[in-house]
């Protein structure tokens, strides 16, 4: 379906699916992917609401420190495939950077998921 803003911008064809995200001033949105899909060890794109992961065996998902959004933004990174059990899902935030004080979290139990917040440079926190 289409939606209109009146006044505001007007999400693309492209863009379908997408979550809206109003910036600082409230004048515009950005239009943010639901979900990135990866098979194998990957890094964020820094942008997407979630990572899905798919494929099998040890996978590592890198967070490098997002530079577009506020803090508070949720991340869920996602066991889609229930595999994480044979097959650990390390999540590992850039350069020093921590989740809850950590330098990892593993994922290891299968369709597991952890809802990270960002917090500021280079700290996550589990929700």
């Amino acid at each position: 379906s289409t939606e209109y803003f009146g006044g505001m911008n007007a999400p693309a064809a492209e863009q379908a699916g997408s979550a809206v995200r109003v910036d600082a001033t409230g004048l515009n949105l950005e239009y943010l992917a639901l979900a990135q899909i990866v098979v194998a060890s990957a890094t964020w794109d820094g942008s997407s609401l979630s990572v899905q992961v798919k494929g099998s065996g040890a996978r590592s998902i890198a967070l490098p420190d997002p530079t577009n959004l506020e803090p508070g933004f949720e991340l869920l990174v996602i066991d889609a495939l229930g595999n994480s059990a044979a097959g650990n899902i390390t999540i590992d935030p850039s350069g020093s950077g921590t989740i809850n004080g950590a330098g990892t979290l593993v994922l290891s139990a299968n369709y597991a998921s952890a809802r990270l917040v960002w917090i500021s440079a280079g700290a996550w926190v589990r929700a």
